[in-house]
C-alpha cells in the first residue's frame, strides 16, 4: 500500500561541471559511464542499489560481465547500508534525496492544511529551479513571469528615451548613431542566504563525494566564515575547490575549518 506522503523523485539536480571534472568518469569508457549514470539514477529513485552484482546488472540493463568490469572503478562511492547489509548506499546522494523528499512532503502537508500559494516545484525539490539545467543562482537572473519582463522592458525604454508603443501611432524614429547608450540595468545581487547554501552544498560534495569522509553538511557559521574569507566571490570559491582536488587531492583532516584557512591564504 502506498504511503499517504510517498514521493516519486522524477528529477534531481545534476552538475555538468562536476561530472566532466570527475576522475571516476575519466577512468570509464562510454559504456561504463552509462552504467554509472544508471546506478546513480537508481540511488535517487530507490535510495539504494543491490549488493549482488548480477541483480544490479539486470536493474541497469547490462550484462554481468560489463558490470564486473566497471564495478572496481565505481565501488568506492558506495557503502553497505547499516540496516540492510544486502544493499549499498551513497551517503551524499541520500543526503540530497532526503532533502527533496522532505520538501515534497512538507508541500503536500501545506496543501492539505491550507496556506499561502506556493510556486510549484519542478521535481528537483526546490521551487523556482528550472529543469533545463539551471541552478537556483543562475535561475535568479532568468525572468519567470511576464510581468517582470514587462517592467524590465519599460525601465529600459524610459532610460533610452523611447516612448511606449501605441496602436495606430506612426513608427518611431530610431535615435541617431552618435546618441549616448541607454543606461545599463544593474545585475540582481544574490542574497547572502543563498550564497551560504551554495557554499554548504559544495563543501558537502567535496568531503563526501570526493574524500568519502561521511560528514554532515557544513553549518551556517562555517559557511559565513568562508564567505568572508573569499570576499563573497563564489567563482573564486568553486575554482579554488577544483584546484585543491585536481592538483593535490587535498582532504580536510578534522573539520570544515580547514577550508577557511586554505581560502584565506589563497585570496
Amino acid at each position: 500500500m502506498r504511503r499517504p506522503w510517498a514521493v516519486d523523485i522524477n528529477y534531481y539536480e545534476w552538475s555538468v561541471i562536476r561530472w566532466l571534472a570527475s576522475d571516476t568518469r575519466a577512468m570509464l569508457d562510454p559504456a561504463g559511464r552509462g552504467i554509472y549514470r544508471e546506478i546513480i539514477d537508481l540511488c535517487y529513485t530507490q535510495g539504494s542499489i543491490p549488493k549482488d552484482l548480477e541483480l544490479l546488472a539486470r536493474k541497469v540493463d547490462c550484462t554481468e560481465e560489463q558490470m564486473r568490469r566497471v564495478w572496481p572503478i565505481i565501488e568506492k562511492h558506495f557503502r553497505a547500508d547499516k540496516k540492510d547489509k544486502s544493499v549499498l548506499v551513497n551517503h551524499a546522494i541520500n543526503t540530497r534525496r532526503n532533502a527533496i523528499i522532505h520538501y515534497h512532503v512538507q508541500q503536500k502537508r501545506n496543501g492539505v492544511q491550507g496556506g499561502r500559494k506556493k510556486e510549484p516545484p519542478n521535481g528537483n525539490g526546490f521551487s523556482g529551479i528550472g529543469t533545463g539545467g539551471l541552478t537556483d543562482f543562475e535561475n535568479r537572473f532568468k525572468p519567470t513571469k511576464r510581468t517582470n519582463i514587462t517592467k524590465r522592458t519599460k525601465r529600459t525604454n524610459e532610460a533610452a528615451g523611447v516612448s511606449p508603443k501605441v496602436d495606430g501611432a506612426p513608427p518611431e524614429t530610431p535615435p541617431p548613431l552618435d546618441s549616448p547608450p541607454a543606461a545599463a540595468i544593474e545585475p540582481q545581487e544574490i542574497p547572502e542566504i543563498d550564497k551560504l547554501r551554495f557554499i554548504s552544498r559544495e563543501l558537502t560534495y567535496y568531503v563526501n563525494e570526493l574524500c568519502h569522509l561521511g560528514w554532515q553538511p557544513a553549518d551556517e557559521k562555517i559557511c559565513a566564515e568562508i564567505l568572508k574569507a573569499i570576499e563573497g566571490d563564489l567563482d573564486f570559491f568553486t575554482a579554488k575547490l577544483g584546484q585543491l582536488w585536481k592538483s593535490r587531492r587535498a582532504s580536510p583532516k578534522k573539520s570544515y575549518g580547514w577550508f577557511t584557512s586554505v581560502l584565506r591564504e589563497e585570496n
